[in-house]
């Protein structure tokens, strides 16, 4: 249902679908990565971050997870931070080429 309302364009009641799941299931931090992947996705890294702070707790090799923090700090101007996050995941997922892309153009950008 999330998908489809997405697709829509009908973002606050994705939203509010998503943060009633969460609400109920708290345990299920793929709903937590969906919540915080549309506030981030919507310009809200501020308000994503509880939901990172404590997904990135509870599942730190995730991969889409580890991508999330690195676009909210990115997001929030908080460069250091982000590389941070790239640093930590390639640590973790040295292989992985999403990543290695995204701690590439951090780096470019750093440098600029």
């Amino acid at each position: 249902v999330q998908e489809f309302l997405l697709e829509i364009h009908e973002l606050p009641a994705a939203e509010r679908l998503l943060q009633r799941l969460v609400d109920e299931h708290p345990q299920e931090y793929w709903l937590a990565g969906r919540l915080q992947r549309l506030l981030i996705r919507s310009g809200r890294a501020g308000e994503a971050r509880p939901l990172l702070e404590r997904t990135l707790q509870h599942v730190p090799d995730s991969l889409a997870v580890s991508l999330d923090a690195i676009d909210a700090e990115e997001q929030l101007g908080n460069r250091a931070a982000a590389l941070a996050h790239a640093d930590r995941a390639a640590e973790r997922r040295a292989a992985e080429p999403a990543l290695l892309r995204r701690r590439r153009a951090l780096a470019d950008t750093a440098e600029r």
